[in-house]
């Protein structure tokens, strides 16, 4: 079972979506993230997710089981409860750090702890705007190319004429 512990405001700042919310309120956009989360959580029944908020302003707990909402507290950081929950976990191998805080996520990958970026995980919230491949990009790019210039032919002439026969 894997155990997401995710950096809220992190994740909010990479998302227009939320950064919309947060202009609001910083609860508005904590539960329209919570919410957001609690459809992936509906997909994926035998995940755990940890929410970490920055300070103490918090709204409701989610309705899932699996999803807890916990605050840093008002003097210390989520960064700093992030660190505490990969200290005092017992199996840190199915923990999934998400967060581009580059001190938190090399400090989950120092704890043999999984590490995502706040972009990747916001693409598995909103899969409907993920960029997707341009096969037509994909296609017209070819390692060999279509055709020989005239420098390229007078190179291999001059390499495989029979007047080089040196065999």
């Amino acid at each position: 079972m894997e155990h997401y512990i995710i950096d809220s405001l992190n994740v909010i700042n990479k998302s227009s979506f939320f950064k919309s919310k947060f202009s609001i309120s910083k609860s508005s956009a904590i539960a329209a993230f919570c919410d957001k989360v609690c459809v992936y959580a509906g997909k994926c029944p035998s995940y755990k997710f940890t929410i970490v908020v920055d300070g103490t302003e918090m709204p409701n707990n989610p309705p899932y089981p699996n999803i807890k909402l916990i605050s840093s507290g008002a003097v210390r950081t989520a960064d700093d409860k992030i660190k505490e929950i990969i200290n005092n976990s017992h199996s840190k191998k199915n923990i999934v750090v998400v967060s581009s805080d580059r001190e938190v996520y090399n400090y989950a990958r120092a704890n043999t702890c999984k590490a995502m970026e706040s972009d990747a995980f916001i693409k598995l919230l909103f899969p409907q705007d993920a960029p997707k491949p341009n096969t037509k990009q994909f296609y017209e790019k070819s390692e060999k190319p279509s055709h020989s210039s005239r420098k390229d032919f007078e190179e291999f002439k001059r390499l495989f004429s029979e007047s080089n026969d040196e065999i």
